[in-house]
């Protein structure tokens, strides 16, 4: 089931990912907060991928090549014959060497683009460097990397992407490094509790996903697609978080606090969370109060005292920074800050307010009002709950005239866009007067279910766009987020039918970032974490 034209190959833990881009199988190096291109593997005719979780096998007509991932930088090569050759991608501008060194089967590269030194150990076979200077010698302009067979006809060797030249590791055969990430695997698929061929893709995913113990990765952290969208945004970990509840509690925790732990002294958390830096630019939708409802659903633990008390810490100082520091009504100051990046609500002004907003900050206040009181905090308990009935109150009044809007941030006039963005004030679930609750279940209906799940855009919109991101295509967090609160409300029928929608989506056209509502081919990022999630969930 797992193809290149669909995922990537790559491991827990690991900063390395192997794709196919323009017919060519490219190595990656995802220790820059992003998937650098590093080699292109080199074969002499037309060759085809088998993945497997633990392994990727690169067969041709004459041998296969076998190929296993240790650690967190490390590759192992393994065959019969002459392995691929491993032609460097040479970086413009960049010096892609500035020293190989070899020595005893071991070879060294310094590799200046990516700040990483790649470290070649020959078991198996003898190397063959083939380089060419640059011009004025102070980097190498071409490098390529074959390793011969030995007396058996067979060659194996690993590779290691590190930030250390002087790193020491452990040295396993293929089959010993083979067997450990099969095993590391089975219990994860296992632990998953997977029903299906496309759940264990789920799983997959999931797991290709994660890093850790690198820069500001201190603990796993999932990053949306090691195809490459390899960071962790501030609402995108809240999907993670709710899919792995009721599987891995402490996985599930560590993402859903991830952004919360980068808050600046205010509580603004960062858009954006990679490797080697964190994006302050943005921030992302306060949705993790709505969330928490849903993960008590999933695993009571997530209301152990110890747990509340810390979530309670985090979750007030963020929502004290929306409510202090984004206006009287509060706003998103840019399309990124929505998590809908480029939707028709910010095609009139930046500047907004809109009703998704302040429901999230409702339902927020909410929840901390019951945290508070759980922490025998009687104040607090009083304010937020008072702040959640006025946030209630403006939600309902001030986005409402018979159909909802949004607002200009600055003047508070009045747009009326055809994005599915406002209606998400949905997760005000049962709260929703009926007047307001019958427009949201008509417009779902009428404007924005299609055969392949939710659009993002109204489908008979004049700004409806096939490929156009958040103006048409339908996506894994709307799915979720309507799908769960329409459960929560006891539309099931139109939940079910959402779900079923979006399942067909993916069953079809594979885990992309987002999917074509109208035929559901695939769109954008390959292997996407909230895909998968949305898979499950629903």
């Amino acid at each position: 089931m797992l193809s290149f034209d669909k995922f990537h190959f790559s491991a827990r833990s690991s900063l390395i990912a192997f794709a196919r881009v323009n017919e060519n199988v490219i190595l990656h190096s995802l220790h820059n907060g992003g998937m650098v291109p590093l080699m292109e593997l080199g074969f002499d005719e037309e060759v085809k991928e088998t993945i497997l979780p633990w392994e990727l096998q690169l067969s041709t007509s004459k041998q296969t090549h076998k190929i296993c991932l240790f650690g967190k930088d490390g590759v192992c090569f393994a065959g019969k014959g002459s392995s691929p050759s491993l032609k460097y991608i040479y970086m413009q501008g960049f010096y892609k060497a500035n020293y190989i060194y070899e020595e005893c089967n071991l070879v060294k590269i310094c590799d200046c683009f990516t700040n990483t030194f790649h470290i070649f150990k020959i078991h198996k076979g003898k190397v063959v460097i083939d380089t060419q200077d640059s011009e004025r010698r102070i980097y190498k302009e071409s490098i390529k990397i074959t390793v011969l067979p030995d007396e058996n006809g067979e060659y194996e060797f690993t590779v290691r992407v590190s930030t250390s030249e002087s790193s020491v590791y452990t040295d396993l055969t293929y089959n010993e490094y083979l067997e450990n990430r099969k095993t590391e695997y089975l219990a994860w698929e296992e632990q998953m509790k997977c029903k299906n061929e496309y759940e264990k893709a789920c799983a997959y995913i999931l797991w290709s996903n994660i890093i850790s113990n690198e820069g500001y990765y201190d603990k796993d952290a999932i990053v949306m697609s090691k195809s490459g969208m390899c960071k962790l945004w501030s609402w995108d970990n809240t999907f993670n978080a709710l899919d792995l509840a009721d599987k891995d509690f402490e996985l599930s925790y560590n993402q859903l606090i991830y952004p919360y732990r980068h808050m600046d002294m205010h509580g603004r958390t960062p858009d954006t969370v990679t490797t080697v830096n964190m994006e302050r630019a943005f921030v992302k939708p306060p949705i993790q109060g709505w969330i928490y409802k849903q993960l008590v659903k999933r695993n009571k633990k997530y209301e152990d005292i110890e747990i509340v008390d810390q979530l309670y810490y985090y979750m007030k100082k963020n929502t004290d920074w929306w409510l202090n520091y984004r206006g009287n009504t509060p706003c998103y100051y840019h399309g990124n800050d929505s998590g809908n990046d480029n939707a028709t609500c910010f095609d009139n002004t930046e500047i907004i307010q809109s009703p998704d907003l302040i429901a999230y900050l409702s339902v927020q206040c909410e929840v901390l009002s019951q945290m508070a009181e759980k922490l025998n905090l009687c104040t607090d308990t009083r304010i937020y709950k008072m702040l959640s009935e006025e946030l209630f109150e403006k939600c309902v009044t001030h986005f409402w005239d018979g159909e909802i809007f949004i607002r200009n941030g600055m003047t508070e006039e009045i747009y009326r866009p055809q994005s599915l963005m406002p209606l998400r004030m949905i997760v005000l679930e049962d709260k929703l007067p009926k007047d307001i609750r019958e427009y949201i279940l008509n417009k779902l209906k009428n404007d924005f279910l299609c055969p392949y799940g939710l659009a993002s855009e109204a489908k008979n919109s004049p700004f409806y766009t096939t490929n156009g991101y958040w103006r048409g295509p339908a996506w894994g967090p709307d799915q979720i987020i309507f799908g769960l609160a329409l459960r929560n409300m006891k539309e099931y029928e139109l939940s079910q039918q959402i779900a079923a929608n979006y399942k067909k989506a993916i069953e079809k056209s594979g885990f992309s970032e987002n999917h074509d509502p109208l035929n559901g081919d695939a769109l954008k990022c390959k292997a996407y974490s909230w895909t998968a999630n949305a898979y499950r969930l629903l």
